[in-house]
């Protein structure tokens, strides 16, 4: 779950920081809001997809990543449990740790410190409550809620301060939303037989096939969610088209014309 959070969410934030410090300094508040909405819509549209498929895929996915040597097939049930429930808060997970960076942006280390603070509070007692529902998941249930409960709180704030989000951001948030949507329901068909596929338990063990087989689950998801966002017109797809475009030669200028026609 965190290596999506640290490739994307850790990544942006750190790379924005220094303009929206800089943006603060020169007072302009305008320009701060829009290099903000602009690293927000992009990680809701990688992290959006991941957490989901992170979701639908955890056992296939801890079979094959960690289905190795002692770790039995008891190990991968537990991780596999808990999986779900830490990756439902990774949006929200990655929206904190975007929207921290503009509070210290603007010298204000006070209010993403109270916002922690609450939500340890409540994450003791979410996860006091939950340990006897879920079990163990329940820990995992409580993170993510405390997450979101963070995310809210940061967002309140910054709406107090800055003012509301260009709109575009919240379309962005819509379209991710409903061509995650169009790959959850590929992923809920095929997660069956690829869990049956790469279970390290089965006749043969652990071979390279098992391996290409996940691989290409994986992939048939990602083109899945990449297809409905080009239906949907995502304005992420073409900047991500724009930006890797040059190195794909004509493959990318020919996807970058699709896009704008579209």
């Amino acid at each position: 779950m965190m290596l999506p959070h640290g490739l994307f969410a850790i990544a942006v934030s750190t790379v924005i920081f220094p303009a929206m410090s800089r943006q603060f300094a020169n007072r302009e508040f305008a320009a701060l809001k829009t290099t903000l909405g602009d690293a927000i819509r992009p990680l809701l549209f990688l992290t959006l997809p991941s957490a989901v498929a992170l979701m639908i895929l955890a056992r296939p996915i801890v079979q094959t990543v960690l289905g190795w040597g002692t770790f039995d097939a008891e190990s991968i049930a537990l991780v596999a449990g808990a999986l779900p429930y830490f990756a439902a808060g990774l949006f929200a997970l990655a929206l904190v740790e975007t929207t921290a960076r503009a509070f210290y942006a603007m010298q204000d280390t006070r209010t993403p410190l109270f916002a922690s603070l609450i939500t340890i509070a409540v994450n003791l007692a979410a996860a006091l409550l939950l340990l006897r529902l879920l079990g163990y998941r329940g820990l995992a249930a409580a993170t993510s809620i405390t997450s979101g409960i963070e995310m809210l709180i940061l967002l309140g704030v910054l709406r107090r301060r800055i003012g509301p989000f260009d709109p575009a951001v919240w379309r962005s948030f819509l379209k991710s939303l409903l061509a995650t949507a169009a790959m959850a329901g590929v992923l809920l068909l095929i997660r069956d037989p690829l869990t049956a596929v790469t279970d390290p338990t089965a006749p043969g063990g652990k071979s390279p096939w098992q391996i290409l087989i996940f691989l290409y689950a994986v992939l048939t998801g990602l083109c899945t969610y990449l297809v409905a966002a080009w239906y949907l017109k995502s304005r992420e797809l073409l900047e991500i088209t724009d930006r890797f475009g040059g190195r794909l030669g004509p493959l990318g200028r020919r996807a970058r014309g699709l896009l704008r026609r579209r």
